[in-house]
């Protein structure tokens, strides 16, 4: 009687072992594919990083370009203001 309870327990031992191995196989497979998503990661966010550094650039110059652009405006507007006066002031 013992011997027969005994090989049961074995038997469900034996199963809960298999089942524990198939659990660790699965997890271990998630975990590689953790590791490769954390490179992924670590790829994406360099290149993230290198894009918003080109976009800032890109941002500074297009901030130096309009402050040209808006001097060159002001001047030509004083230019033309002094020619209205110079002509107002001729026409006199």
């Amino acid at each position: 009687m013992l011997s027969l309870e005994s090989n049961r327990l074995t038997a469900q031992s034996n199963v809960m072992t298999q089942q524990s191995n198939e659990l660790n196989v699965k997890s271990h497979d998630i975990q590689r594919q953790t590791q490769a998503l954390a490179e992924s990661t670590i790829t994406l966010n360099k290149e993230i990083r290198k894009l918003n550094e080109q976009s800032t650039e890109a941002a500074r110059a297009n901030q130096a370009d309009a402050a040209k652009t808006s001097l060159s405006t002001r001047v030509n507007v004083e230019v033309r203001s002094c020619a209205i006066r110079v002509r107002l002031t001729n026409d006199d």
